[in-house]
């Protein structure tokens, strides 16, 4: 049996796929990075709490 070559909507759900990990990826670091960095500037913090 021959392997069907993919058609172009499983290549479009694999790149929608993959971008939606990516954009997870991506959330995930910031929301990481901004923990960090308010755990680290609690003056800052406060600030950007009270706009």
């Amino acid at each position: 049996m021959q392997e069907r070559p993919l058609t172009p909507g499983t290549l479009d759900l694999l790149r929608g796929v993959e971008s939606a990990l990516l954009t997870l990826g991506i959330s995930s670091f910031l929301y990481r990075l901004c923990c960090t960095f308010n755990s680290a500037n609690p003056l800052l913090s406060l600030v950007y709490g009270t706009v």
